[in-house]
């Protein structure tokens, strides 16, 4: 049952009779639990007949939307479902105190699987929630496997109540819901070669309906007392899973199935892939192919060989993380492909999480002021995603706070050097 807490004025629901305050049982003889079964039972339907509880008596409520207009329900947002297990790498675990609640939400929510792309291990989902997802066709979903060797996940997990991965993804498959799958290698765990490759066999023998999985490497923070130990991946075991990931994909019908991380490459000094090692990069926000689409956006905008002037001399930072500038410092020219534009390239050490940490997007705001305090520049340019919705940085320091000590104009959400030339062009 599901109450409404707003019926909008002038709206199909409006017409039908609805009031704030009912309570919605069944649509269609489907039981409504949440958002999305009003979306899947009520929401662009024609026509469709509502039990509900208003006070103490249950009425049926015809509602006629034939223009299949938003009906003018609104309920409650979803309530993340919280994860119950203890995994030995879980990032969350790996935080210090006082940082914004939402931080510290350990999410195992299939809803927020189809809908945002989250990751969940599908460990204690229950049978009626297996059943919704073929239901309602939530498709794709992503699932953290780790590995397809119980003992194991049971140990990287930190829970030994939990049910088996495989009969779960091919139920899954078999009914056609499409599945993106991740392993996040931790040495010592899952990392030795017979465990990766009975994991990714067994994930590829699901068939076309397991789409991906990627290879990604564990992230560890300096906030790791009382947590099990765990090493990281080292450059060596990076060639390693390069090796043994190139040996499965040339055995196997889809090749763009297995994709690695960009960091392992980057570890392993070894080159980023070309565009079609990603296929239509189907874990992008993953990690996953974000160098190459960074690397080929530069070469079609270097290689028109447009000559772009500044009408006056300006200088640049851009703002990133030690591994990511290893790439700027090789593939972009000094000027960026603009003549007038002096740009200096910063690679910020992760003080915060500690330097294990190489991803730019995890930089903090007062690490980034740290490395660029005496900047004379006139455009920063900051890692895309680094704010949250709010505008604040991961350690809550806001971005108005950031720009009040910084003297250049400072710019987010700009990923690719053909967007950084059009800031540039029209400052």
């Amino acid at each position: 049952m599901l109450k409404i807490i707003e019926i909008e004025p002038n709206s199909p629901a409006e017409r039908a009779g609805l009031n704030a305050g009912d309570v919605i049982i069944s649509a269609q003889g489907g039981s409504i639990r949440d958002a999305l079964d009003v979306q899947f039972y009520i929401e662009q339907e024609a026509s469709v007949s509502l039990q509900i509880l208003r006070g103490d008596v249950e009425l049926t409520v015809n509602l006629r939307n034939p223009r299949l207009l938003p009906t003018g329900i609104v309920v409650e947002e979803l309530k993340v479902r919280r994860c119950g297990n203890n995994c030995v790498f879980c990032f969350i675990d790996q935080q210090p105190s006082g940082l914004r609640e939402s931080l510290y939400v350990k999410d195992e929510d299939v809803r927020y699987s189809f809908i945002y792309g989250n990751y969940v291990t599908l460990s204690n989902t229950p049978e009626w929630e297996i059943e919704r997802i073929i239901e309602q066709r939530m498709s794709p979903i992503y699932v953290s496997v780790h590995t397809t060797d119980e003992t194991m996940r049971r140990k990287l997990l930190g829970n030994s109540n939990i049910k088996p991965i495989m009969p779960a993804l091919r139920r899954l498959t078999s009914a056609g819901i499409v599945i993106h799958t991740q392993v996040v290698v931790v040495p010592g765990y899952n990392s030795d070669y017979m465990q990766i490759e009975r994991t990714v066999e067994e994930l590829y023998s699901l068939g076309e309906n397991c789409y991906s999985c990627a290879l990604v490497p564990v992230g560890l923070t300096r906030y790791r007392e009382g947590l099990p130990r765990v090493e990281p991946v080292s450059p060596k075991l990076a060639e390693e899973l390069i090796a043994q990931s190139e040996r499965f994909r040339g055995s196997i019908d889809r090749p763009d199935f297995l994709q690695l991380a960009d960091e392992l490459f980057l570890l392993a000094g070894a080159p980023i892939p070309q565009n079609e090692y990603y296929g239509d990069y189907p874990q992008e926000e993953n990690g996953v192919g974000m160098v190459r689409l960074f690397l080929d956006d530069a070469h079609e905008v270097l290689s028109k060989g447009n000559d772009f002037n500044c009408p006056k001399n300006i200088k640049i930072d851009i703002v990133t993380g030690v591994s990511a500038k290893k790439i700027f410092d090789k593939f972009l020219p000094k000027n960026l492909g603009i003549d007038g534009c002096e740009v200096r390239i910063i690679g910020v050490e992760n003080e915060f999480w500690g330097h294990t940490v190489n991803v730019a997007n995890l930089l903090t705001g007062k690490d980034i002021i740290s490395a660029i305090s005496s900047s004379d520049a006139d455009l920063i340019f900051l890692p895309p995603n680094i704010l949250n919705d709010n505008d604040l940085f991961l350690d809550s320091l806001k971005f108005s706070e950031f720009q009040q000590v910084v003297r250049g104009e400072v710019f987010t959400g700009i990923s690719y050097l053909s967007e950084m030339q059009q800031v540039i062009l029209n400052s």
